[in-house]
């Protein structure tokens, strides 16, 4: 993950934080046009690892809606299941 946290920083994003083992990457970031930053994300990646990533981003308020959303109905999660 340092690695990962060094590529992420040699693009001058600040505030640069991986999650665990997943390829999650927090950072803060003066550009705005996502498909600009996925597209340098994308080939720095490339450049550095030697296979293809697919990067995507999402915003602060859209990981919050991630992480409160709710799939399942509560009385759906009362009932005992297998």
């Amino acid at each position: 993950m340092d690695a990962l946290r060094a590529i992420f920083e040699s693009l001058g994003f600040a505030r640069v934080e991986t999650f665990i083992a997943s390829g999650n990457v927090v950072f803060d970031a003066s550009a705005t046009d996502s498909r600009i930053l996925e597209s340098r994300i994308g080939k720095k990646l490339r450049e550095n690892l030697g296979y293809e990533v697919a990067a995507f981003l999402r915003t602060d308020a859209e990981l919050a809606a991630i992480a409160d959303y709710k799939p399942f109905k509560a009385s759906e999660m009362d009932r005992p299941r297998r």
